[in-house]
């Protein structure tokens, strides 16, 4: 059997992408199969990677004594390069924590809100013009606005006419928490502003969108929201396919 390092196939594929054949439709054909043969090699499928995070998953899960999420992958199927599997490493660990600890609710809470026993996270990818937008949402409680109100405030941080987006992106902020303390496993907040610097660092961003709120037992306004995610297009490249994947088999 012969051997082929990682770095030789990475050099072939440069030697591909490079090389035009003679006006052959079918030199073409060819020559593209051949790159995304080995392009598949000397990257990582997005949805594998997600899928790879559910032991992470599980072992959060664990520490809070709740049911693991289930994941469910949508969207347009792409490769990441080793930059960008680190990244979204890094970052992805500091979204399923506060999606575990401060979103999705426990086991009985969801009993009484009619929800299932296991939480959803969902991953959304889509290819735009540029860049790679992953939208990342838990079925969880949302985000309580007037708490980041007051964390703000605390702070210093004037939000009286800020628009209720803004006040949401302040979770984005360093040392800006919804937690009243702070644990291995992160509220709202802790870690995120690790998240928008990686992310920024590599000239990637994060925002959140909200949705309509909803109002809690408590009388309080619930927004349900997603994060949404901007990979530059040098941490990704397309694949031949689409769909919808998920982990529901996985959980426990």
């Amino acid at each position: 059997m012969i051997e082929i390092s990682k770095s030789e196939l990475q050099a072939f594929y440069q030697s591909i992408q490079g090389f035009s054949p003679d006006n052959s439709e079918q030199q073409s054909m060819v020559l593209d199969e051949m790159a995304n043969f080995v392009a598949k090699k000397i990257h990582t499928s997005a949805p594998d990677f997600i899928l790879s995070l559910d032991t992470e998953l599980s072992v959060i899960a664990g520490e809070l004594h709740k049911p693991k999420a289930s994941i469910e992958i949508s969207g347009d199927d792409v490769l990441l390069s080793d930059d960008g599997v680190k990244v979204l490493e890094a970052v992805l660990i500091h979204v399923l924590r506060n999606s575990m600890a401060h979103g999705i609710e426990s086991e009985d809470e969801r009993n009484n809100f009619g929800k299932p026993k296991h939480g959803v996270l969902s991953f959304h990818f889509a290819k735009k013009e540029g860049y790679l937008d992953l939208t990342i949402k838990d079925d969880g409680r949302g985000l309580n606005l007037s708490k980041i109100k007051n964390k703000a405030k605390l702070g210093c941080i004037e939000v009286s006419s800020m628009p209720d987006e803004q006040i949401a992106d302040l979770i984005c902020m360093e040392d800006l928490s919804t937690r009243d303390s702070v644990s291995m496993i992160s509220g709202i907040g802790i870690g995120m502003s690790s998240v928008r610097s990686t992310l920024e660092t590599v000239e990637g961003s994060i925002g959140i969108n909200l949705e309509e709120p909803m109002r809690s037992r408590e009388g309080d306004s619930m927004f349900p929201f997603s994060f949404s995610i901007r990979l530059p297009s040098k941490l990704w490249m397309s694949s031949t396919n689409s769909g919808t994947r998920s982990s529901n088999s996985k959980c426990a």
